[in-house]
């Protein structure tokens, strides 16, 4: 088990298009969000978090109630048995 949490002894080498990629995300946010106040900054991350979780508990309300799914329509098709052909 002790080899499995041994520190590395060299650090881990990213691809470069990652650290590409990444760089130009900071950038782009940078740009976006400096002429902002950190009022501003929290405010809008709040906002972002209330319409994430108003969004996804819909869509687990409307999976819930949904009245004409499937298997509201053929409860036959649930209660059918298949059987598997073994070949011997």
């Amino acid at each position: 088990m002790k080899p499995l949490i041994k520190k590395r002894e060299e650090p881990f080498i990213y691809n470069k298009y990652y650290l590409s990629a990444q760089e130009k995300w900071v950038r782009k946010m940078e740009y976006l969000t400096d002429r902002l106040s950190r009022r501003a900054l929290i405010y809008l991350l709040f906002l972002y978090a209330f319409l994430q979780g108003g969004y996804f508990l819909y869509n687990i309300y409307a999976e819930c109630s949904q009245k004409n799914s499937e298997i509201n329509k053929n409860p036959v098709a649930i209660s059918k048995i298949k059987t598997i052909n073994f070949k011997k």
